[in-house]
């Protein structure tokens, strides 16, 4: 599958150095950086409990978006925007969130 790298709502094309992310020399180190560090607690299962282990899965679920920036990736031929992504617009999904922060997880079922 295609991917396309947003900065936020403009496709970034490749010799447009300017708008470059920092260290980004292609999508895979960029998305490298992105992910959330497999040895913090629980955060493995909890990438694999939502379908994101792999790099196909975390791009369709996540779209790669940060706190720290407004760079995201989304599929060649999504209608997804911007303004229905962002992490700045939207709400966090609660489960998620207490998850990544504590390690808890609702029980199953």
């Amino acid at each position: 599958m295609s991917y396309l790298l947003y900065h936020p709502s403009c496709p970034w094309n490749r010799s447009d150095t300017d708008r470059r992310p920092i260290g980004c020399r292609s999508l895979a180190s960029f998305l490298l950086r992105r992910k959330a560090p497999k040895h913090r607690k629980h955060i493995r299962q909890l990438l694999e409990q939502y379908g994101c282990d792999g790099f196909e899965g975390f791009l369709q679920v996540t779209h790669a978006p940060s706190l720290n920036d407004t760079f995201w990736i989304r599929r060649a031929g999504s209608s997804l925007n911007w303004r229905q992504m962002s992490p700045y617009t939207n709400p966090f999904n609660e489960i998620i969130t207490q998850a990544a922060f504590d390690g808890q997880r609702p029980p199953d079922g």
